[in-house]
């Protein structure tokens, strides 16, 4: 199952750099695929499935700079991802 998460997880990042410019067309058909489909992800209402693991990844300790910074967007994102 973490190997299921670790493909779904490396997949969304590739998908988030495809949002970046390149040049040439092969980059241009990626940055309009990847627009598309974070486009389709917030008009269903699928963005958090896309921010969780960004912010999850970001409130690692070893990324904060300080613990009780970490604890404090920690009880503000899990309050109001199970508010709803």
């Amino acid at each position: 199952m973490l190997s299921v998460c670790c493909c779904v997880i490396r997949s969304l990042m590739v998908m988030l750099d495809s949002l970046q410019s390149g040049t040439g067309r092969d980059a241009y058909l990626c940055t309009t695929l990847a627009e598309g489909w974070l486009l389709q992800a917030v008009d269903r209402g699928d963005l958090i499935r896309i921010l969780e693991p960004l912010l999850i990844m970001l409130m690692h300790p070893d990324s904060a700079r300080s613990r009780s910074l970490l604890l404090h967007y920690h009880e503000i994102f899990c309050h109001t991802l199970y508010s709803c």
